[in-house]
């Protein structure tokens, strides 16, 4: 069975980084970087984007193509099952990549970087998710494989040195999201020692998850973390890097 996340957290993510991409009216074409369980792509699709979606399980693949069917845009997604290090991804192709809570998990993240900056279109863009220190290290990046926590300088440096130029960053998760992934999420993942645990889908999201109205009310509050947030405080950081 594939693995389906749900709750505030995705909500606000997935929300604000369609606003972003719906700012930008030439875009057409999307890489989706390890996309996971497919929801951004269908998100994507469902608004018309082109999205080439990576995924390195064959699982997850397959359950995007369910999905796809389900909400009749399978023809809008092409769906490659690979890791990034070795999908082929042609130069100047996207208009956009989106890569949401991925990049924490590549050893090479540095060359993965570069990898989607030679994919990109001129003034192309990325659109970047990833946990931050400000977060503390706990049992959930154990239990998803997170191979570092980001120091928020030390990225910016790693994007400039890919040729990106940082247009906008929004941290978030001082004090709301903070609140929620001590008290709920933690609570949730501490049922768990690995994603094989994981048996039913009712398991895989915590109880604000459940409710499509509360997970939108608390992902509403994550808006608001990001007027009081700076990256030393942030559970995390969304980044929009254009193209040098």
């Amino acid at each position: 069975m594939a693995i389906t996340f749900s709750g505030p957290r995705h909500f606000f993510r997935f929300t604000l980084i369609t606003r972003l991409l719906k700012k930008e009216p030439h875009i057409k074409t999307i890489l989706d970087a390890g996309s996971g369980d497919g929801s951004m792509s269908v998100i994507l699709a469902g608004k018309g984007f082109r999205v080439h979606a990576v995924d390195n399980s064959f699982m997850r693949c397959e359950f995007l193509k369910s999905r796809l069917v389900a909400a009749h845009c399978e023809d809008k997604v092409n769906i490659r099952c690979s890791s990034l290090h070795d999908a082929v991804l042609e130069p100047g192709f996207f208009d956009a990549i989106v890569c949401g809570e991925v990049l924490e998990h590549i050893d090479d993240d540095t060359g993965i970087l570069r990898k989607f900056h030679d994919a990109l279109k001129e003034n192309g863009f990325l659109i970047l998710s990833v946990p931050l220190e400000g977060k503390g290290r706990d049992e959930w990046d154990d239990f998803s494989g997170h191979l570092r926590l980001y120091n928020f300088q030390e990225l910016k440096q790693k994007l400039c040195g890919a040729g990106f130029l940082i247009e906008r960053v929004y941290s978030w998760g001082y004090p709301f999201a903070k609140i929620f992934h001590r008290f709920v999420f933690l609570k949730w993942a501490h049922k768990f020692k690995n994603e094989e645990e994981i048996i039913n889908s009712k398991d895989i999201v915590t109880s604000a998850g459940k409710s499509r109205f509360i997970s939108v009310l608390i992902g509403l509050l994550f808006f608001v973390d990001l007027a009081f947030t700076n990256p030393d405080r942030g559970i995390g950081v969304i980044i929009k890097a254009r193209k040098a």
